[in-house]
């Protein structure tokens, strides 16, 4: 079964700095570390291998958090209202 969810009612959503914008990968880029997903795994462990000193590039496909970490408070409150 497939659940699509809508992410426009998400509370990361709702208070993200909507001016902060990335822009697309139009280039070669050279780095120590390629990090798929920006959620809150891939952040983290670009901030981790950054404090190692390594250079790092984080590719996300969408916006930050879009995937499983920006619905992460909307299925904790499913649990809350479920249980």
């Amino acid at each position: 079964m497939s659940v699509k969810h809508d992410l426009s009612n998400s509370y990361y959503h709702a208070t993200a700095n909507s001016s902060f914008r990335q822009p697309k990968l139009d280039a070669d880029v050279q780095a120590d570390v390629c990090v798929i997903g920006a959620g809150l795994t891939g952040l983290n462990t670009a901030i981790e291998l950054r404090k190692k000193g390594l250079s790092v590039v984080v590719l996300e496909a969408n916006t930050v958090a879009f995937g499983g970490s920006g619905r992460m408070v909307v299925s904790v409150l499913w649990v809350i209202v479920l249980v």
